[in-house]
């Protein structure tokens, strides 16, 4: 019940906020994997790798600790039906202490249910709130 109440004060909040910050990194992930339209500017042998990367890993995944409703997994999923087919697919395993939908695990952030060095990007928006923070970094 508590969870509810917190959340539910949370998505309030956010609605009268400029910006939210989950939409943000749901535009980052989206510019860090699609790939880039060639263009003029000259780049560096490290970009190119950057690049080369992108167009041949066909999935990237995502790990988003303390998900809350899982925003970013709905962004995210909205993504891989309207992008480019020559773009990789996202996958999101969302976590957090209680499964608010189909698309939450619930578990402790601090021991996800998955392999180690399975995940390409870990995401902490506004979840590092618990007194075993440190635990949640580790595992990520």
């Amino acid at each position: 019940e508590l969870y509810e109440q917190y959340h539910d004060g949370f998505r309030h909040q956010v609605k009268e906020w400029p910006v939210n910050p989950v939409d943000v990194i749901a535009k980052w992930v989206h510019k860090k994997v699609a790939p880039s339209s060639s263009s003029t500017k000259k780049k560096s042998k490290n970009q190119q790798q950057q690049q080369q990367s992108k167009q041949t890993k066909n999935k990237f995944v995502i790990a988003d600790f303390g998900c809350g409703d899982a925003e970013l997994a709905k962004q995210i999923l909205k993504m891989n039906d309207t992008k480019q087919t020559k773009s990789p697919k996202l996958q999101v395993h969302s976590f957090d202490l209680v499964a608010s939908c189909s698309l939450v695990t619930a578990c402790d952030m601090a021991n996800v249910p998955l392999q180690d060095k399975s995940v390409d990007i870990g995401i902490f928006c506004l979840s590092l709130m618990g007194t075993n923070l440190a635990d949640f970094i580790r595992e990520a």
